[in-house]
């Protein structure tokens, strides 16, 4: 009975094990969503619109290139990470003006090249190229959004005056400083210690503020809602 026992202890352990280990896998594969991409697209005029954090993979020929299209609806810092065999990236802005080229910061490893980029990008369209070097080139690249992960001060209220119309707060130092309230938007900037003043005018009571601030190049911050007090 003890042998018994005993194997069924360790067949229950061994099944227990590979569950675990499926579980692990399936997670792992649930948080990078990959995508392979379509057919190539040898021009810019049929290139194929991706998304951002997503991950990307297709195999091209020797000589050939693969286009891809993204836009952004606002001002974004992005990070942009690709491995490949053999090849070069270039990013363009709608007007195919070269924003960005990958053999400045590619690194190889092994038979691998790969690069890593934070890139701020305006408001718009833009194209990724790829240009395969080696027969059979396999890419796999990915464009994931930071700007949420940018430091920037969420502006904080520290007085509002109705009468005279001056909101007045703190945030991050010299960046620009919004506040909406109904359908008009005032802005100011802050001074090298956060500080800001906005003047704002007909401010009531119970009615909100809207308040966010914007780095130099141009990136959002969180929005802060304000009710008049």
């Amino acid at each position: 009975m003890r042998k018994t026992d005993d194997v069924l202890k360790n067949v229950a352990g061994k099944i227990y094990s590979n569950v675990c280990m499926l579980v692990f896998a399936f997670v792992l594969m649930m948080s990078v969503n990959s995508i392979n991409a379509k057919a190539q697209s040898n021009s810019f005029k049929d290139a194929q619109e991706i998304a951002l954090d997503q991950e990307y993979t297709q195999t091209i020929g020797d000589s050939e290139e693969t286009w891809f299209k993204l836009y952004l609806k606002e001002t974004s810092q992005i990070a942009f990470n690709a491995t490949y065999d053999a090849g070069q990236w270039v990013i363009y802005d709608s007007k195919l003006k070269s924003v960005y080229k990958g053999d400045s910061d590619d690194v190889r490893t092994g038979e691998v090249w790969s690069l890593n980029s934070v890139l701020v990008l305006k408001k718009g369209t833009y194209y990724f190229n790829f240009y395969a070097n080696e027969p059979s080139n396999t890419t796999k690249f990915s464009v994931t959004d930071m700007t949420e992960m940018v430091r920037l001060g969420e502006p904080k209220i520290t007085k509002v005056q109705r009468k005279t119309g001056i909101v007045q707060g703190k945030t991050s130092k010299k960046v620009s400083v919004y506040v909406k309230y109904g359908k008009k938007t005032y802005s100011a900037k802050s001074d090298k210690k956060g500080k800001f003043k906005v003047t704002v005018k007909n401010l009531k009571k119970g009615k909100t503020l809207k308040v966010w601030v914007k780095s130099k190049d141009g990136i959002k911050g969180r929005v802060l809602d304000y009710k008049v007090k």
